[in-house]
């Protein structure tokens, strides 16, 4: 017999019998044994409140357990989205000749969507480090238990892995004149920060050491780190910080008086005269408009898209220079070497830059998509990237720099090259059944799931690779761990050479 009990979750009978159990406050979740031997799984673990409702656009709420046994053997359903991230995945495997059926998607969708899923060892004799795994999808998409961020390969490494949703789009990121409370405009942000206080107050229970907990993330979910990390809300929340292909937050300096007057003219669009209406409005009308309302021709919002806005609350400052005050202890921070390469279409011109620039995209690159595409590379990625690992580094933070640099065999590596997320597989050792995967690949996952868990565990992530300095960046991760970034540190010096008057 089942019964419903808090947030409406399974309540179980308690005659049945679990080896896998995990208790928070009154309540107990029980969980699995995941695929990988030793490894204990819970998935589907609200960490708060619904934001439903009334509670739609505020800051996330706190959540209490009701006494009982609750089943954490099913992911919890995805916030709210576009397509974005499963056409992602569509445009992956157009290009590796794999079935468009296998591209994932979530089980399911929903607004009451803040949940997290925990993989621990079955065994911990002492506190282990905590990594929280924050997800891509430019804000617009993703959830915590896409393919290749199932964490039970890197929990086999003695650290505890949580993966987590957050509000994305006009649910996480909408700004109203009427919406005052602190944090308004950012609750994607303070979800990310809700899910960072659950794992203090909660840590001991699974096993981990709340003294050590590392973020870590990719693309959108990197960018969204970077503004945590300078956040003085999350001062003692996380302590190191792993930062995938997303540093690009530094150049996106929007304010959320900008955005609450756009957000008034979106709602208003829709024939929401109030808050309260544009609160009542179904959540479809919302997901089938905002995009191209706040991304379309009559856009006049300095956002462009849905990241984290300056505030006097989570975000009183925001850029590069924030980041000198920034509280983490260590950084380890990089990027692919193709990252834009499938976002380029086939026939575009070289791009339009100074004499020297131009040779030396054309001195690195056979084709003008080549050429635009490492251009692009380098105004969104490498650069920001090169340039947040220099601040820390000259600001004492032992600072790591990698450039991944792993092309899949086959004709849909020639296409893609080291696409963007291409390293996600490797870094969870996670390789869906439509990539070609051979035996050097996973054992580039081997040695990633090391450096990734050495890293949270506070030594370098790998024996040989030494701390970054302004002028000694980075390491270069292939089939072989080798120095050097090259080209790109060069390609931003004539970049940064380009914007001199």
């Amino acid at each position: 017999m089942r019964l419903k009990g808090v947030l409406g979750l399974s309540l179980l009978s308690p005659v049945l019998a679990y080896a896998q159990t995990l208790e928070l406050g009154d309540s107990t979740w029980l969980g699995q044994n995941s695929p990988t031997q030793g490894v204990e799984a819970f998935y589907g673990i609200p960490f708060a409140k619904p934001p439903v409702d009334e509670l739609r656009w505020q800051a996330p709420q706190p959540v209490s357990y009701d006494k009982g046994e609750f089943s954490a053997q099913q992911f919890g359903a995805a916030c709210v989205q576009t397509e974005y991230t499963t056409v992602w995945y569509k445009d992956l495997l157009k290009a590796f000749e794999g079935d468009l059926n296998k591209a994932a998607t979530p089980t399911a969708i929903s607004e009451d969507c803040l949940y997290l899923n925990i993989w621990k060892p079955a065994k911990v004799k002492e506190p282990l480090p905590i990594m929280v795994f924050v997800h891509g999808g430019n804000n617009l998409g993703g959830w915590g238990y896409e393919p290749n961020y199932l964490g039970d390969k890197l929990a086999k490494k003695d650290v505890i892995v949580i993966s987590i949703n957050y509000r994305m789009g006009v649910f996480g990121f909408f700004a109203h004149p009427k919406l005052t409370e602190q944090g308004a405009g950012n609750q994607g942000l303070l979800d990310i920060v809700e899910s960072l206080k659950w794992v203090q107050k909660y840590a001991p229970n699974f096993g981990g050491d709340a003294n050590n907990v590392t973020l870590f993330g990719e693309s959108a979910g990197s960018a969204n780190i970077g503004h945590l990390s300078i956040s003085p809300l999350t001062k003692g929340l996380f302590h190191r910080a792993i930062r995938q292909s997303g540093a690009f937050e530094i150049d996106q300096l929007d304010n959320i008086e900008e955005e609450a007057k756009f957000g008034k003219a979106y709602a208003e669009s829709l024939g929401a005269k109030s808050l309260e209406a544009a609160k009542a409005l179904d959540a479809s009308k919302l997901v089938d408009t905002f995009d191209a309302f706040y991304r379309g021709t009559n856009s006049s919002s300095t956002m462009q898209s849905f990241y984290g806005a300056k505030d006097d609350y989570l975000l009183p400052r925001i850029g590069l220079e924030a980041h000198k005050e920034s509280h983490i202890k260590s950084l380890m921070i990089g990027f692919n070497k193709d990252e834009s390469l499938m976002y380029v279409s086939e026939g575009v011109k070289a791009p339009n830059v100074d004499k020297r620039l131009g040779e030396f995209l054309a001195l690195h690159n056979e084709t003008p998509r080549q050429q635009q595409a490492m251009y692009q590379d380098g105004l969104y990625f490498a650069c920001p990237t090169i340039r947040t690992a220099k601040t820390y580094a000259e600001n004492g933070v032992d600072t790591y720099v990698y450039l991944f640099d792993r092309q899949r065999e086959g004709a849909g590596g020639e296409r893609l090259k080291v696409y963007h997320g291409a390293e996600l597989p490797y870094v969870f050792n996670q390789h869906d059944d439509w990539l070609p995967t051979t035996k050097t690949d996973t054992a580039i996952s081997e040695s990633m799931l090391d450096m990734w868990a050495n890293f949270a565990k506070g030594r370098a992530p790998a024996n040989d690779w030494v701390t970054a300095t302004s002028k000694d960046i980075g390491m270069r991760i292939g089939s072989e761990l080798t120095a050097g970034i090259e080209p790109f540190g060069e390609l931003c010096e004539l970049l940064d050479a380009a914007d001199q008057p």
